[in-house]
């Protein structure tokens, strides 16, 4: 049953558009164009990414921080932030899903 679960690595979190109002959650094997919200930071006990200079995070998080919708911000009401799953994650949540009944069935038999 290689490959027949979800684990962390599998997934990617994006934000679409030039204006961020909603999300996406896909598989890394989906490519989505874009630039993915979270990055691996440490694999097998290594660092795997080079931390940029402090003038360029808060650059980043200033042209980032531009591109929300305003709505997004906004501390005093409620405001739904669609997030959108892939249709391959969709998919794969579906096998994950049969596999484990499968496996449960087999438990009880």
């Amino acid at each position: 049953m290689i490959n027949d679960f979800l684990t962390r690595e599998d997934l990617v979190f994006f934000s679409s558009g030039s204006r961020l109002t909603m999300g996406s959650v896909l598989l890394a094997s989906e490519n989505p164009g874009g630039r993915p919200r979270l990055v691996p930071v440490i694999k097998n006990e290594k660092q795997v990414y080079d931390f940029p200079k402090l003038a360029e995070i808060h650059n980043y998080y200033q042209s980032q921080f531009k591109k929300f919708d305003p709505k997004l911000l906004s501390v005093s009401r409620k405001v739904k932030y669609r997030v959108e799953i892939s249709a391959g994650l969709k998919r794969k949540i579906k096998q994950v899903k049969l596999n484990l009944a499968k496996v449960k069935h087999d438990e009880t038999n």
